[in-house]
């Protein structure tokens, strides 16, 4: 069979490697780091290459969880001003980690359960839960009680990632969620950034100070104007932007276009992520493409009014969201 699933150790973390030997494809999440995917590897023209950019090693995710992966940001992304929010007249304080604001939530740095994994002949699969419960400081600042999925599956030349919330309580939850992942960029390291194309279908963004939004959108316009593409070299982001555009099929995408080995990395989002978050980490070959369900500030904006997706999740409803990874040959 084609497909496997496999648990190993390393750093002394537990790994999940999902496999596809036929296509020369190969998948590990980390459960105990935010359940995040740290690797996905791909085979092309007989040559392998990583379209996540590959720690190192793994050591460095347990003092800075955000730095690799696919970072699961919930239950809301990005920063909040100060740690403070307000719903529905009240007041709630996050922890203040990043410049005076709290930064990607709370279940980024926490360990995963592993619900299930399995190999069939079509996929390898695998899914991890995680409960708010079972973390007395979460719900000290975020009183509604919640419960996560997250599954990777890897199928069809294609990782896909799915996220589910629940909200387990009795009052109505707002929530919003994102997820931070890391592309290679150029994918071969022998590319020179003048060609590698960076495409994104954003007609606007979020005007930033001190990198939370002021309430403004704005056209893209020069480096910001990304829908026809543009070359990595030169380029820097680290920008909300919205106004995505999605296909007929409902999904929208970015994409690292490599032209010196003909390889694309096509980034493919459900339409419930209105916003996408593009940042390119200083000194590294990487770019992130991170779809969100709402902006930075999210709560903060909406108590103003502002029509920013804020998703307010009854009792016992569940959301549900997917970003699809692809390798594409040119």
């Amino acid at each position: 069979m084609a497909f496997s699933v496999s648990e190993s150790s390393q750093d002394g973390l537990r790994v999940l490697e999902l496999r596809d030997d036929e296509r020369g494809q190969t998948v590990k999440v980390l459960p105990e780091i935010g359940g995040t995917c740290v690797e996905y590897r791909v085979t092309h023209r007989g040559e392998s290459y990583y379209l996540l950019e590959h720690p190192d090693g793994y050591a460095t995710l347990k003092e800075r969880a955000s730095r690799y992966g696919t970072p699961i940001l919930f239950p809301f992304p990005n920063r909040i001003r100060g740690g403070n929010w307000t719903y529905r007249g009240k007041v709630y304080s996050f922890p203040v980690n990043s410049g005076g604001n709290h930064i990607h939530g709370m279940v980024l740095n926490r360990p995963w359960e592993v619900a299930t994994h399995r190999a069939t002949e079509d996929s390898a699969t695998c899914s991890l839960t995680f409960r708010s419960t079972d973390f007395d400081e979460i719900g000290e600042h975020y009183p509604f009680p919640f419960e996560l999925m997250v599954t990777y599956t890897l199928a069809d030349n294609a990782l896909s990632m799915t996220f589910a919330a629940t909200n387990v309580g009795l009052e109505t939850m707002p929530m919003g969620v994102g997820f931070h992942p890391y592309f290679t960029a150029p994918i071969s390291p022998k590319t020179d950034p003048k060609d590698c194309l960076i495409t994104a279908p954003c007609s606007a963004y979020w005007e930033l100070k001190e990198l939370l939004p002021t309430g403004t959108i704005i056209p893209v316009e020069g480096k910001l104007d990304l829908r026809r593409g543009q070359p990595l070299e030169g380029l820097k982001f680290d920008d909300v932007f919205t106004g995505v555009n999605v296909d007929s099929d409902g999904k929208s995408r970015c994409i690292v276009h490599d032209k010196g080995i003909g390889l694309k990395t096509v980034v493919e989002s459900d339409g419930v992520f209105r916003e996408i978050v593009i940042y390119t980490p200083p000194g590294r070959r990487s770019i992130c493409f991170e779809p969100y369900t709402c902006p930075t500030d999210a709560p903060n904006l909406s108590a103003k009014g502002m029509d920013v997706g804020l998703i307010e999740l009854g009792a016992e409803v569940t959301f549900e969201g997917t970003m699809r990874v692809r390798a594409e040959a040119v």
